[in-house]
């Protein structure tokens, strides 16, 4: 059924830039975040989304260390609000 493989991948992103066009990929423009909390009072069977119960601290500690995630990279310089 499958005769060959197909070796072709793309390891980094973006691929294959050009120094000329690295400019455009960089170039600041809009976007969005999605941020899922993960945390929920039951787990429903068909949900698909990675969820656990909340435990005691555990919603505290996960959304310090998202803040100090998002911290990081807004320290890159490359956010703004």
């Amino acid at each position: 059924m499958f005769d060959s493989k197909d070796n072709e991948f793309v390891a980094w992103y973006p691929a294959c830039v050009t120094e000329d066009q690295a400019a455009g990929v960089w170039a600041p423009r809009r976007a969005a975040w999605y941020v899922h909390i993960p945390f929920c009072t039951a787990i429903c069977d068909y949900c698909g989304f990675a969820v656990s119960k909340a435990k005691e601290g555990g919603i505290e500690r996960y959304l310090a260390v998202l803040e100090a995630e998002i911290r990081r990279y807004a320290a890159r310089g490359r956010l703004s609000n």
